[in-house]
């Protein structure tokens, strides 16, 4: 009769200790950072490597987001 209630508790246990765990998401983690712009476009920077991106947002149904690593010459 115990051995159900136990094992609850070990598996309450388990998922609330990995809960706790910090996040090792590269985005929730502050890898990256994004701006906007007035014109569609969204700036990411990956704060490790140091390469930018431009994203633009595209157009519905005609045609799909594009980045574009932004290069510094």
């Amino acid at each position: 009769m115990m051995r159900p209630v136990i094992a609850g508790l070990l598996l309450l246990t388990i998922v609330i200790a990995g809960c706790n765990q910090p996040a090792r998401n590269e985005v929730s983690t502050g890898r990256y950072q994004l701006a906007v712009d007035g014109q569609g476009n969204a700036w990411q920077l990956d704060t490790v490597t140091g390469d930018m991106k431009r994203c633009w947002q595209g157009a519905p149904g005609i045609r799909s987001p594009i980045c574009y690593k932004v290069t510094q010459e």
